[in-house]
């Protein structure tokens, strides 16, 4: 075991397999240039954050904590973890002061481990390359599809106006022409992604577009929905065809999990986090708003949940394997986290926590 905190660091910095060292309580004190390649990404401003956040920790990862057995018994404890990042091998080992208390826990990653992770990341990054070749070609497509659609509605809506159709069906167009809008922002946004450019984003109010994404998620189906939108929701800087995205994805995969012929429904709510509960979660600091999709499913076996947002996975024979990878990709982007909690015959529950803004966008 080592000693002192000056000889761990000095191992640390000259050692060739990924090593961090650990506050007691998990925050990250330093790191060598092989834990910066180990998770190959900008790495600038760990330190200080929860080793937790940073290894993408679930739930379930925090049962294994090697750092948590230490505190419960202070010696050397190599594990192997199967996280949210895939499965890799943590070796924890105390670091005592000169009173014989843990000063610190350096925690390292086998040279294998790291090359596995590695390899694992360059994998997705590929496929989600070749999603995003693909994409430009097939978005181009569509985006004229959708042109030929929009003017026959125009078009069709005009003239039953001319024949002073009922209100319903007005209604109905104007609802049509509004999905169609939806449609263009999505193919516009899947253009820049294939050109490696970043959606606009804008202070938004998201309540209505929750609304509506719910509404358009589950057109002609019988299950029934209820959506409950805090009156003091806080904006959130993003564009709202992303949150149109993140919602309908959510609800139409709860849609697809459900029964609508035994009473099945899905709960939609959106609300503020408080300060206890962004502390609990272990968010980074600040104001965030949280939207809950809970349906009454048959719930995800957990060996599936831990897949479930990689690119192509899918158990449904004609699934595609994107939507809850591009929920993922979306919620990243913005900074925000999400969660699924689920029981196998009893339903599911996707949460997302997004940053939000303080000040009224009307």
């Amino acid at each position: 075991m080592h000693s002192n905190i000056t000889e761990t660091s000095n191992k640390q910095k000259s050692c060739s397999t990924p090593v961090c060292i650990l506050e007691p309580d998990g925050r990250i004190q330093s790191y060598n240039i092989a834990f910066s390649d180990f998770l190959k990404r900008d790495t600038g401003s760990i330190i200080g954050r929860s080793c937790r956040e940073v290894l993408n920790c679930t739930k379930e990862d925090v049962h294994q904590c090697p750092l948590a057995q230490i505190k419960t018994k202070p010696e050397k404890h190599p594990i192997s973890i199967r996280r949210s990042i895939g499965s890799i091998k943590e070796n924890a080992e105390p670091v005592f002061n000169d009173s014989g208390n843990i000063s610190a826990v350096l925690l390292s990653f086998p040279t294998n481990t790291a090359t596995s992770y590695i390899g694992s990341d360059l994998i997705k990054l590929q496929r989600l390359e070749t999603v995003a070749q693909a994409a430009g070609g097939i978005v181009h497509d569509l985006n004229n599809i959708l042109m030929c659609v929009n003017s026959e509605v125009c078009l069709l809506k005009k003239k039953l106006e001319e024949l002073s159709v009922t209100y319903d069906t007005h209604e109905t167009m104007t609802s049509l022409l509004s999905v169609i809008s939806r449609g263009y922002g999505l193919t516009h946004q899947l253009l820049k992604l294939s050109k490696g450019q970043k959606p606009e984003t804008r202070p938004t109010a998201i309540g209505a577009i929750i609304t509506e994404a719910v509404h358009f998620s589950l057109i002609g189906s019988q299950i029934k929905s209820k959506v409950e939108i805090s009156e003091d929701l806080m904006p959130v800087q993003i564009n709202s065809d992303q949150v149109f995205q993140i919602v309908s994805n959510l609800v139409i995969n709860a849609r697809h999990a459900t029964n609508p012929n035994n009473g099945s429904h899905v709960m939609v709510t959106a609300d503020n986090l408080s300060k206890e509960e962004t502390r609990r979660l272990d968010l980074k600091s600040g104001k965030y708003i949280r939207i809950s999709i809970k349906d009454s499913g048959h719930g995800i076996p957990r060996p599936q949940i831990d897949h479930i947002f990689e690119p192509f996975f899918t158990t449904k024979p004609d699934g595609t394997g994107l939507g809850l990878s591009l929920v993922s990709l979306i919620v990243k982007e913005l900074s925000g986290h999400i969660t699924v909690e689920s029981i196998v015959g009893k339903g599911s529950t996707f949460t997302v926590y997004l940053p939000a803004l303080d000040l009224n966008v009307p």
